[in-house]
C-alpha cells in the first residue's frame, strides 16, 4: 500500500513520468533491476514546488519472492541526481569547479 500511495505521489508531481528499466537479471529467488525514473516536474513532489525541470533518478532494485510475491525489497537509488535536477543542488561538475548553488 505504501508503494502504491508513493508512487501516486510522485505522479502527481511528474506527470509525465516513465520508467526505462536497462538491465533485468533473476538469480535464485532474487530479482536484480537497474533503471531510471524520467519526467519533468510540473507539479508538487513531497513539499517541493513545481519546477518545470526535467528529472532523472537512476535505481537498482533487488526485490526477494517467494510464491510469486515479493517478501523482500531493497532500493539503491541516486539522490544526489534527482535533487540536481530539483534545483535543490549544484551538479557534480559545478561543485568539483567550486561552484555551490549557495554562491
Amino acid at each position: 500500500q505504501a508503494l502504491y500511495e508513493d508512487l501516486a505521489a510522485i505522479k502527481a508531481g511528474i506527470p509525465d513520468l516513465h520508467a526505462e528499466i536497462h538491465s533485468m537479471i533473476a538469480a535464485g529467488d532474487y530479482v536484480f533491476t537497474e533503471l531510471t525514473w524520467a519526467g519533468t516536474h510540473t507539479g508538487d513532489l513531497f513539499g517541493i514546488h513545481a519546477t518545470g525541470n526535467p528529472i532523472m533518478h537512476n535505481g537498482i532494485l533487488v526485490r526477494r519472492l517467494a510464491d510469486g510475491k515479493i517478501v523482500e525489497s531493497w532500493e539503491i537509488w541516486d539522490d544526489f541526481t534527482l535533487l540536481n535536477g530539483l534545483g535543490l543542488v549544484s551538479s557534480w561538475d559545478e561543485i568539483v569547479a567550486g561552484q555551490t548553488s549557495g554562491e
